[in-house]
């Protein structure tokens, strides 16, 4: 994860279970990358992150969410700038966190949507 982060300051890992971890940084803008500005993949697995408050036991800590965008194909004009019809569409694949109808820069085809 080194490569993908490439924090400013060291991350100390601790391991809990074979499938647990604690992650310690030591810098807030590497917190922030790492928590917000996934989804994460480590060896073709996802890696599922949350906040811990460092004292309840980590074993009992709820980690049930992946925050991932989807691409949806080929909609009729006149949908891409319908936000309500665009909100209904991604309720069906899970919880929406964020509909963007305008687009970043590096996309070209006002066919992709981020969810």
């Amino acid at each position: 994860m080194r490569a993908a982060w490439n924090p400013a300051q060291d991350v100390v890992w601790r391991r809990i279970n074979p499938n647990l971890f604690l992650i310690q940084f030591h810098c807030l803008a590497d917190w922030n990358k790492a928590l917000h500005q996934g989804p994460w993949d480590f060896k073709g697995s996802a890696l599922l992150m949350t906040e811990y408050d460092g004292f309840s036991n980590p074993e009992k800590v709820k980690i049930d969410r992946l925050e991932t965008c989807c691409q949806i194909h080929k909609l009729p004009d006149g949908v891409l700038k319908n936000k309500n019809f665009l909100e209904n569409m991604a309720k069906r694949i899970g919880e929406v966190q964020e509909v963007q109808i305008t687009l970043p820069n590096r996309f070209k085809s006002p066919s992709w949507i981020r969810r």
